[in-house]
């Protein structure tokens, strides 16, 4: 369960809006960031976890929640 608990940490942490930013470091934090959100939630997929990981995207995601 840790790495429930990290992702859903690091998705209320993370800039879903990064990539507008005209800063080139809020860019490459977002960029990073972004790459270590899809790190964590593919192994939580691997865990089995898809249930709560579907749970978590639609909570935090925007984009998902237009997808719903």
């Amino acid at each position: 369960m840790d790495i429930l608990v990290k992702l859903e940490e690091k998705m209320k942490r993370h800039d879903w809006y990064y990539s507008y930013s005209d800063d080139h470091r809020s860019y490459t934090a977002g960029k990073a960031s972004s790459e270590e959100l899809m790190l964590l939630k593919a192994e939580a997929l691997e865990y089995g976890f898809d249930e709560v990981v579907d749970k978590l995207w639609t909570k935090y995601c925007p984009w998902a929640k237009e997808n719903v």
